[in-house]
């Protein structure tokens, strides 16, 4: 049995799939989340401040949930609050821009470019007429010198 402490508030529970907030916490996050949804939904483009002052919503758990995709760029204005983690460029949702995310794509499916070069630089050198140092020790065992 798996055992955590909330993320919120510290008590000790057991999520079910890896959930970081006890059910308590989660319930009390669903009740912002469908405040500041109902909020969007007849004030669509607000910004993070004017949904966290007609909301009372924390700011943080507002970007929190652009972050996690639940809310869009088309729903509220995150004006420069929300960076990519790995490049730090301004974006409107999520953790990382479009273009890192089509590297950490590239990188999961193994459809990297450099390597790609390095697997082609090490085949010309196989097919060169350079004398390595394998070659040469092949050599001597044949009797060539």
């Amino acid at each position: 049995m798996n055992i955590k402490n909330c993320k919120s508030c510290g008590n000790i529970f057991a999520p079910d799939a890896g959930e970081k907030f006890c059910p308590d916490c989660m319930g009390e996050r669903e009740e912002k989340y469908k405040k500041v949804k109902d909020f969007l939904w007849d004030n669509p483009n607000a910004t993070v401040d004017r949904v966290n002052e007609e909301t009372g919503v924390e700011k943080d758990l507002i970007i929190e949930f652009v972050k996690e995709g639940r809310l869009e760029a088309d729903e509220v204005v995150v004006d420069g609050l929300l960076e990519c983690e790995r490049c730090g460029v301004s974006i409107s949702s999520g953790r990382y821009c479009s273009s890192c995310k089509q590297e950490l794509a590239q990188g999961l499916s193994g459809d990297d470019s450099s390597d790609k070069k390095k697997k082609q630089e090490k085949k010309k050198r196989s097919d060169s007429k350079e004398m390595h140092t394998k070659d040469r020790i092949n050599d001597r065992r044949k009797g060539k010198n």
